[in-house]
Protein backbone atom coordinates (compact mmCIF):
# COMPACT_ATOMS: atom_id res chain seq x y z
CA UNK A 1 0.00 0.00 0.00
CA UNK A 2 1.48 3.34 -1.06
CA UNK A 3 1.52 6.54 0.91
CA UNK A 4 -1.12 9.00 -0.23
CA UNK A 5 0.01 12.61 -0.30
CA UNK A 6 -1.81 15.87 -0.85
CA UNK A 7 -1.81 19.49 0.25
CA UNK A 8 -4.47 21.51 2.06
CA UNK A 9 -4.23 25.25 1.47
CA UNK A 10 -6.22 28.32 2.45
CA UNK A 11 -5.50 29.68 -1.01
CA UNK A 12 -7.20 30.26 -4.30
CA UNK A 13 -6.28 28.34 -7.48
CA UNK A 14 -3.31 30.61 -8.24
CA UNK A 15 -1.31 28.53 -5.75
CA UNK A 16 -1.43 25.62 -8.21
CA UNK A 17 0.83 27.49 -10.65
CA UNK A 18 3.38 28.07 -7.89
CA UNK A 19 3.25 24.45 -6.73
CA UNK A 20 3.66 23.30 -10.33
CA UNK A 21 6.62 25.58 -11.02
CA UNK A 22 8.34 24.25 -7.89
CA UNK A 23 7.78 20.64 -9.01
CA UNK A 24 5.59 19.89 -6.00
CA UNK A 25 2.39 18.88 -7.81
CA UNK A 26 4.14 15.96 -9.50
CA UNK A 27 5.18 14.61 -6.09
CA UNK A 28 1.58 14.36 -4.85
CA UNK A 29 -0.64 11.33 -5.32
CA UNK A 30 -3.78 13.48 -5.11
CA UNK A 31 -4.64 17.03 -6.15
CA UNK A 32 -4.45 19.75 -3.49
CA UNK A 33 -7.58 20.66 -1.54
CA UNK A 34 -8.06 24.42 -1.65
CA UNK A 35 -10.27 26.51 0.61
CA UNK A 36 -11.40 28.32 -2.54
CA UNK A 37 -13.00 25.11 -3.84
CA UNK A 38 -14.28 23.72 -0.55
CA UNK A 39 -15.63 27.05 0.74
CA UNK A 40 -14.07 26.33 4.11
CA UNK A 41 -10.67 27.34 5.46
CA UNK A 42 -8.38 25.87 8.08
CA UNK A 43 -9.10 25.40 10.96
CA UNK A 44 -12.65 24.44 9.82
CA UNK A 45 -12.92 20.65 9.93
CA UNK A 46 -14.72 20.61 6.56
CA UNK A 47 -11.51 21.33 4.65
CA UNK A 48 -9.72 18.42 6.35
CA UNK A 49 -12.68 16.13 5.68
CA UNK A 50 -12.75 17.21 2.02
CA UNK A 51 -9.04 16.43 1.65
CA UNK A 52 -9.53 12.97 3.16
CA UNK A 53 -12.47 12.31 0.84
CA UNK A 54 -10.40 13.42 -2.17
CA UNK A 55 -7.74 10.90 -1.11
CA UNK A 56 -10.33 8.11 -0.82
CA UNK A 57 -9.89 7.89 2.95
CA UNK A 58 -12.94 6.27 4.54
CA UNK A 59 -12.08 6.69 8.23
CA UNK A 60 -10.17 9.93 8.78
CA UNK A 61 -9.14 8.84 12.25
CA UNK A 62 -7.19 5.85 10.93
CA UNK A 63 -3.75 6.31 9.44
CA UNK A 64 -4.00 9.95 8.35
CA UNK A 65 -1.25 12.29 9.50
CA UNK A 66 -1.56 15.97 8.70
CA UNK A 67 1.72 17.90 8.84
CA UNK A 68 1.39 21.63 9.28
CA UNK A 69 3.43 24.66 10.22
CA UNK A 70 0.75 26.66 12.08
CA UNK A 71 0.04 25.66 15.67
CA UNK A 72 -3.01 27.81 16.25
CA UNK A 73 -5.19 30.25 14.41
CA UNK A 74 -3.79 33.71 13.90
CA UNK A 75 -6.24 36.37 14.98
CA UNK A 76 -7.05 38.88 12.28
CA UNK A 77 -9.42 41.60 13.33
CA UNK A 78 -11.54 43.42 10.79
CA UNK A 79 -14.59 45.63 10.82
CA UNK A 80 -16.77 42.63 10.00
CA UNK A 81 -15.42 39.91 12.25
CA UNK A 82 -12.70 38.37 14.36
CA UNK A 83 -11.37 35.65 12.05
CA UNK A 84 -9.22 32.71 13.13
CA UNK A 85 -6.99 31.98 10.15
CA UNK A 86 -4.45 29.28 9.43
CA UNK A 87 -4.54 26.65 12.14
CA UNK A 88 -2.99 23.54 10.66
CA UNK A 89 -2.22 21.55 13.78
CA UNK A 90 -5.14 22.36 16.06
CA UNK A 91 -7.63 22.33 13.17
CA UNK A 92 -6.53 18.88 12.05
CA UNK A 93 -6.72 17.54 15.60
CA UNK A 94 -10.22 18.97 16.05
CA UNK A 95 -11.24 17.23 12.79
CA UNK A 96 -10.10 13.88 14.21
CA UNK A 97 -6.79 13.57 12.37
CA UNK A 98 -3.38 12.85 13.79
CA UNK A 99 -1.24 15.92 13.37
CA UNK A 100 2.42 16.82 13.44
CA UNK A 101 3.72 20.35 13.79
CA UNK A 102 6.83 20.86 11.68
CA UNK A 103 9.53 23.00 13.19
CA UNK A 104 12.64 22.85 11.02
CA UNK A 105 15.95 23.71 12.66
CA UNK A 106 18.31 26.55 11.79
CA UNK A 107 18.72 30.27 12.46
CA UNK A 108 15.98 31.39 10.07
CA UNK A 109 13.74 28.35 10.27
CA UNK A 110 10.15 28.26 11.44
CA UNK A 111 11.41 26.59 14.63
CA UNK A 112 13.80 29.41 15.47
CA UNK A 113 11.30 32.14 14.65
CA UNK A 114 8.14 30.71 16.22
CA UNK A 115 9.03 28.42 19.11
CA UNK A 116 9.86 31.21 21.55
CA UNK A 117 6.20 32.27 21.69
CA UNK A 118 4.61 28.84 21.46
CA UNK A 119 3.53 26.43 24.15
CA UNK A 120 4.50 23.09 22.59
CA UNK A 121 3.47 20.94 25.55
CA UNK A 122 1.34 18.03 24.30
CA UNK A 123 2.17 18.93 20.67
CA UNK A 124 3.69 16.31 18.37
CA UNK A 125 6.63 18.14 16.79
CA UNK A 126 8.81 16.92 13.92
CA UNK A 127 11.88 18.65 12.50
CA UNK A 128 11.54 17.38 8.93
CA UNK A 129 9.16 15.63 6.57
CA UNK A 130 11.62 12.73 6.62
CA UNK A 131 10.62 12.16 10.27
CA UNK A 132 7.00 11.68 9.21
CA UNK A 133 7.92 9.44 6.29
CA UNK A 134 9.95 7.22 8.62
CA UNK A 135 7.05 7.07 11.09
CA UNK A 136 4.71 5.93 8.30
CA UNK A 137 7.21 3.34 7.10
CA UNK A 138 7.55 1.93 10.62
CA UNK A 139 3.78 1.72 11.01
CA UNK A 140 3.49 -0.04 7.65
CA UNK A 141 6.18 -2.54 8.68
CA UNK A 142 4.27 -3.31 11.86
CA UNK A 143 1.07 -3.83 9.89
CA UNK A 144 2.85 -5.85 7.19
CA UNK A 145 1.98 -3.36 4.44
CA UNK A 146 4.16 -2.94 1.36
CA UNK A 147 6.80 -0.23 1.61
CA UNK A 148 7.16 2.74 -0.72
Amino acid sequence: MGIKTSIISNADPRILKTLSSLGILELLTHAPTLSWDVEASKPDSRIFQAACKACDVVDIGQGVIMVGDELKALQIYSVQADLGIGSDYRGARAAGLEARLIRRQGDWSDGAVREAEEDLEDVDVVTSLDDVLEEVRQRNRLKGDIQV
